[in-house]
């Protein structure tokens, strides 16, 4: 049993740092070189992505109950997904407070922070599981699911958590930059960290 929970633990660790990159760039899927040989996933699994979307993967040990597998997966998927937009927010306040720092003006503090939580929870719900595949890992079968926030949804979080906030300054043009940091999501580094590893160099 406790090599089962190590071996779900470590692949939801990967699959969730991996998510980091994966937001909207259309280059060939990212694969570690140092797979164990006992593990067979697909190349997608570990680098999930949905064009100016949020995407995440998760895996569960296939039961043979492939409905009751889906719904596991969507709901680990989703929980994904609430992290990734945390840090996202995250990044947000940062690019923010950096910018009212070089214009002089007195930042306040986590500004999107404050309102992302439950506006984040009324996205995530209507993130759809978009693709399922099987893996395997040491013999062991996994049902493994990508759940995504479409583009259009998206953007309609971003604009909710930014009008939510009402941050002072915000013009349009600093309001397209937190929407490209939003999207691109350059926060690879502030997971590693969250997740107590040593940041990518």
């Amino acid at each position: 049993m406790k090599i089962i929970i190590s071996k779900i633990s470590f692949l939801g660790v990967c699959l969730f740092i991996f998510a980091s990159c994966s937001s909207s760039d259309k280059s060939a899927p990212y694969v570690p070189s140092n797979i164990p040989d006992k593990v067979k996933m697909p190349d997608w699994i570990f680098s999930p992505s949905i064009d100016s979307g949020i995407a995440a993967a998760q895996c569960v040990i296939f039961s043979g109950n492939i409905s009751l597998d889906q719904q596991e997966v969507t709901a680990k998927g989703r929980a994904s997904l609430a992290q990734q937009v945390n840090v996202r927010v995250k990044v947000m306040d940062k690019v923010f407070q950096d910018k009212t720092e070089v214009d002089g003006k007195v930042s306040a503090g986590n500004v999107f922070q404050n309102v992302s939580t439950q506006l984040t929870d009324e996205i995530i719900v209507g993130s759809k599981l978009i693709r399922t595949d099987f893996g395997e890992i040491d013999k062991t079968t996994y049902l493994c699911g990508m759940v995504a926030i479409s583009p259009e949804e998206t953007k309609k979080l971003f604009d909710a958590i930014v009008n939510d906030a009402k941050a002072p300054s915000t013009n349009a043009q600093d309001k397209d930059i937190l929407y490209q940091e939003f999207k691109a999501y350059k926060a690879h580094q502030e997971l590693s960290t969250a997740l107590g590893e040593a940041p990518a160099k």
